[in-house]
């Protein structure tokens, strides 16, 4: 199981990142071109709770070689991009592994 501390660090720049997207091409940027719309956010759709995105991290680090950080970029940016609608969801998530509220 993924350490909530990793976790934590990929996640916690949710907020910085919903206003200010990447705009440099990277291995983030890719995944999320290939696999944002098609893959993250259904699982977001069929699982829009912390376990729903740690199931996404977990399988970001176990079997795509992400770290947890990048994992977090990845979900960040497909939600940002391809699903706004979950960017509560990942507010929460933030909320509850950094122990502060967004607003």
């Amino acid at each position: 199981m993924l350490n909530l501390k990793a976790v934590t660090a990929g996640l916690a720049t949710v907020a910085a990142l919903i206003s200010a997207p990447s705009a440099h091409a990277d291995r983030v940027d890719d995944y999320v071109a290939a696999y944002g719309q098609d893959a993250i956010c259904p699982v977001l759709d069929e699982y829009p709770t912390n376990a729903g995105i740690l199931g996404i991290v977990n399988h970001l680090v176990d079997s795509e070689g992400f770290t947890s950080y990048s994992a977090g970029l990845v979900i960040a940016h497909s939600v940002i991009l391809f699903c706004p609608k979950h960017v509560s969801v990942l507010r929460k998530f933030a909320d509850t592994y950094n122990g502060t509220r967004s607003v």
